[in-house]
């Protein structure tokens, strides 16, 4: 089905955020991250994965960067898994391709990430060792798949 107005988030981070103007660029990546957070965390609480988490498998509408509420959807929904209990493995290699992805446009900072994973499980204490854990698990799974992805010359977003 389409969706109209709607464009992946790798082209809306290319060809809409990239060139607002740069206090208006924190704020929307303010947003998509938040947004994304609270997407995977809907997905993981249902028990849905999905095997290949990029941005390119994110649509977002409406395609104007003015407008007040975009929304994000999720395609490509062959990649789609339910699952009877989510593993939380499955989930941090899902965090881990989001991070990954969009970590290759150069916008986001670790503050930024941080901002994603505080989306994702809200809650989080500045003195809880649990999200630093996963926190660094999942930056250094991100390092290991973008050395991976250059050594064998593939793409990451």
């Amino acid at each position: 089905q389409a969706i109209a107005d709607a464009v992946n988030l790798k082209d809306y981070l290319q060809g809409f955020v990239l060139k607002l103007p740069p206090d208006l660029r924190r704020r929307r990546i303010r947003w998509l991250l938040g947004q994304l957070g609270q997407f995977l965390r809907h997905m993981h609480e249902r028990n849905i994965s999905h095997r290949d988490m990029k941005a390119s498998n994110f649509l977002i509408t409406p395609a104007d960067p003015a407008a007040a509420a975009p929304k994000i959807y999720l395609i490509d929904l062959v990649g789609v898994q339910v699952w009877r209990r989510l593993p939380a493995s499955r989930c941090v290699q899902n965090m881990t391709r989001v991070v990954a992805s969009l970590q290759s446009y150069g916008l986001f900072t670790r503050t930024d990430f941080l901002r994603l994973l505080c989306a994702y499980r809200p809650g989080v204490r500045r003195n809880d060792d649990e999200w630093k854990r996963l926190w660094h698990d999942i930056h250094r799974r991100v390092g290991q798949k973008l050395a991976r992805n250059k050594e064998q010359r593939r793409p990451v977003a």
